[in-house]
């Protein structure tokens, strides 16, 4: 548990303010790497991340690009935590799709020769759930 707090007291208070849905998606994530973390912590740290998550998911459109992101880890690693009602990470994706049309828009994408650092990343967000859906 000492790692994860010393982790998580080194990322960036910005990142943390700008991004609560990311950090604790990346939070749940880690938790499969650091079995000595107690289950009930990881538990609560899941039932959190899905209150967020259905939070997000109702959030007028067109949401910010990293709650598309914590979107598609979570379609792409599914968390440790067993639950009776697990994360549906198929509908996840379908439902991530639609809201990245909206906010990537086909016409926030430029030329690859004039491509910017938000637009190579949205591209890499697009392409990962395109995969993810995929799966």
């Amino acid at each position: 548990m000492a790692e994860v707090v010393k982790f998580v007291s080194n990322v960036s208070q910005r990142f943390v303010r700008n991004s609560p849905l990311l950090m604790n998606v990346l939070c749940l994530l880690a938790t499969r790497y650091h079995p000595e973390i107690a289950s009930q912590t990881v538990s609560d740290i899941y039932k959190h991340v899905k209150r967020m998550v259905a939070d997000a998911v109702i959030d007028t459109p067109p949401v910010a690009s990293s709650v598309i992101q914590a979107f598609t880890l979570l379609c792409l690693f599914s968390p440790a935590v067993q639950t009776d009602k697990p994360l549906d990470s198929w509908h996840l994706s379908a439902i991530t799709a639609n809201h990245a049309v909206i906010a990537f828009g086909p016409s926030n994408v430029q030329q690859p020769g004039a491509a910017e650092e938000r637009t190579i990343e949205q591209l890499r967000v697009w392409g990962s759930l395109c995969l993810t859906h995929l799966q």
